[in-house]
């Protein structure tokens, strides 16, 4: 009797037991849910995309990027786009920046004698005073040898074109006669220097020359120049033994050695020729229509 007694309550108290321990077990495991949930999540958002420490952008949307890089080749070049001259515009003369102040300068080009039959001396410079808009200019070329000199002295006034050509009007003289003076000179692209003149005189006729000069540098103080000189005159003058047309044509090389900016000892040889009317005076008069001519010289400025 006392068993069956005690067989309902311990029936009853495993049951309540039971239902104790499964409670407590769904609690702790809720507990541990939360405190590990931030590191389950934390580690499936770097499963889902494992290169998020390395700042990897490629799940980003490039669609609405603009990536059009054609701007910037190619095209209409904009308002204020460099100038194609290779000036930029600029006005001034071809000596650098323009300064309105006053100066001076004398620079002899050539003064150098002839290995030739005639001992022949040249002296060819130009001596300026003013401004780089504005110059007063005196340049000379004369030739003397034992038959005699000719001489080819100006006076004019120069003006700036733009950065690299200038023009000058003035009176030369010439050929024992004077001249109305027009001569336009600069500095082509890729440093050729060139020049021309046109002589006009009362009587109407007229001489035209053309002059080019190129350095070739082969060291800081080598310099090899090149150069040519056309002449052409409107009418024959017998006394000069000048005929119509292209009269004479000069081309040398003179290799110089410059021991400072100023001074400059150079050798060279120079081809003389006559053509046309003028060789033909010449043949008349027993004289010689090519020439080449060794020369030593100097140039210098100050």
């Amino acid at each position: 009797m006392k068993y069956l007694i005690l067989l309902p309550i311990s029936l009853v108290s495993s049951i309540a037991f039971s239902a104790d321990n499964h409670q407590h077990d769904e609690h702790s495991q809720h507990q541990m849910a939360e405190i590990t949930q931030p590191e389950t999540h934390q580690h499936n958002s770097q499963e889902a995309n494992p290169s998020t420490s390395e700042h990897n952008h490629s799940s980003m949307n490039h669609d609405n990027m603009n990536h059009d890089m054609s701007s910037m080749q190619g095209g209409n070049a904009p308002a204020d786009a460099r100038n194609p001259d290779y000036s930029q515009g600029r006005v001034s003369s071809h000596t650098g920046t323009m300064h309105n102040h006053a100066a001076w300068s004398v620079r002899i080009n050539q003064l150098e004698q002839l290995k030739d039959d005639e001992n022949t001396t040249v002296s060819e410079g130009v001596a300026w005073y003013g401004s780089d808009s504005q110059r007063l200019r005196l340049t000379w070329d004369i030739e003397h040898n034992q038959q005699g000199s000719h001489q080819d002295i100006s006076l004019a006034w120069q003006k700036p074109l733009d950065s690299f050509w200038s023009y000058e009007w003035g009176v030369a003289y010439q050929s024992e006669q004077t001249w109305l003076k027009l001569n336009v000179n600069g500095l082509m692209p890729y440093r050729f220097e060139v020049e021309s003149n046109l002589l006009l005189n009362e009587q109407g006729h007229s001489l035209l020359s053309f002059e080019g000069h190129y350095d070739f540098r082969l060291t800081q103080h080598w310099v090899l120049q090149s150069s040519i000189n056309a002449n052409l005159a409107s009418h024959t003058n017998i006394a000069q033994l000048q005929g119509k047309g292209l009269t004479e044509l000069k081309t040398g090389l003179r290799l110089r050695y410059d021991l400072t900016r100023r001074f400059a000892p150079y050798l060279g040889i120079q081809q003389h020729d006559f053509f046309g009317k003028t060789a033909d005076l010449r043949a008349q008069q027993g004289q010689t229509n090519h020439e080449t001519t060794w020369l030593a010289g100097v140039r210098w400025w100050f």
